[in-house]
């Protein structure tokens, strides 16, 4: 199967938003939330549950349940190398630790919990909240591949509805006052894994059936084109203040446990995408997007550090006024080609301490 360029395009551009976001100032007014109760992460979620399913699913894969721990091994080095940096820092630096308080205070009040809690994946406040996500996710990715080619998919779905419904009557809480912790020491994470992993599952069935050429067709007819539009029109208009937003959809939109106006909000936008997207061959050619979603963990890690690092910076550029708070903005997405440039570089020292040790 040849490597589906627009799937990269598309994680790169999600990392493109992510990082805006992430920066703040100017530039998240355009893209925080733009097509209404919905943000990149959402897509950025349900992509790389269609990326397991794709890649993983294809018949004759070696090695899937290796693969997909491997993988997560990786994912969970790169949160553990995060945390180290900030609690190192947040210690030796008290510049970095008065920034830092407000978004991840156990590393320089309690560095010693807050590294045991970040270890467990139950201390992961503000950006640190997506990596955790995917450790879980690629861990439980063969036992997903293995129930669908049983036959067990719609089983899997009805069961991440049900744990999706649960979500919204506050499981992760319960979950969370059961364990013999301090309530107040820990984070698990902006998004409650209990609603988000009906994303990352419900898009690694799509990617497994597309990997085993099963039959499923998104409805593109272009009868459907007017109901999109007006809905995300309206969504937006709601969110975005040009309209009174009625109390219901107030009351249905919550971030942190995937409400119900946030899933169809994000359903009619990826149904956009799709009826837009997809004769348009130009859409995969665009380089530098499609780059860093070729490499997205190491940009997703990479910026987030840099986010941390930075801080000191991000504000003083917001307080400069919008014009040098736009340039610092496209000069910080452009410092997520680091990671692509010398990613290369060690590969080839990895290959040369291999093979010196393997003499």
């Amino acid at each position: 199967m040849h490597r589906d360029r627009s799937l990269d395009v598309l994680r790169g551009l999600f990392l493109i938003v992510i990082t805006f976001d992430h920066f703040g100032g100017t530039l998240r007014t355009l893209t925080w939330q733009t097509f209404g109760y919905v943000s990149a992460a959402e897509g950025f979620i349900f992509l790389s549950g269609y990326m397991s399913g794709l890649v993983y699913g294809r018949p004759g894969y070696p090695r899937v349940t290796a693969h997909c721990l491997q993988r997560a091994l990786q994912i969970y080095g790169f949160h553990l190398f995060i945390v180290v940096c900030l609690i190192t820092l947040s210690l030796s630096s008290s510049l970095y630790a008065g920034y830092w308080r407000g978004y991840v205070p156990l590393y320089s009040e309690a560095p010693w919990t807050g590294l045991g809690l970040s270890a467990v994946l139950l201390y992961n406040p503000n950006f640190l909240s997506i990596l955790p996500l995917y450790v879980i996710f690629l861990a439980l990715t063969p036992l997903l591949l293995q129930a669908h080619r049983r036959g067990w998919s719609a089983g899997i779905l009805t069961a991440s509805l049900l744990l999706w419904w649960a979500s919204q009557h506050g499981l992760r809480e319960t979950l969370l006052q059961a364990l013999p912790l301090d309530r107040e020491q820990l984070a698990p994470g902006l998004f409650d894994i209990t609603a988000w992993q009906l994303l990352f599952i419900a898009g690694n069935w799509l990617g497994y059936r597309r990997a085993k050429a099963l039959p499923f067709r998104v409805p593109t007819s272009p009868s459907l084109l007017p109901v999109a539009v007006v809905g995300v029109s309206l969504l937006m208009a709601w969110r975005h203040g040009w309209l009174p937003a009625p109390e219901w959809i107030e009351a249905g939109h919550s971030r942190r446990t995937l409400e119900w106006v946030r899933l169809i909000n994000f359903a009619l936008v990826a149904w956009l995408f799709v009826w837009l997207l997809k004769p348009r061959h130009w859409f995969a050619r665009l380089r530098f997007p499609a780059r860093l979603g070729e490499n997205s963990l190491d940009v997703y890690s990479w910026s987030i550090l840099a986010i941390f690092l930075a801080m000191p910076l991000t504000w003083r550029a917001h307080a400069a006024g919008p014009l040098i708070d736009i340039l610092a903005a496209l000069a910080f997405v452009a410092l997520l080609f680091v990671p692509v440039l010398i990613k290369p570089h060690f590969r080839n020292v990895s290959r040369g301490l291999r093979l010196a040790w393997s003499r």
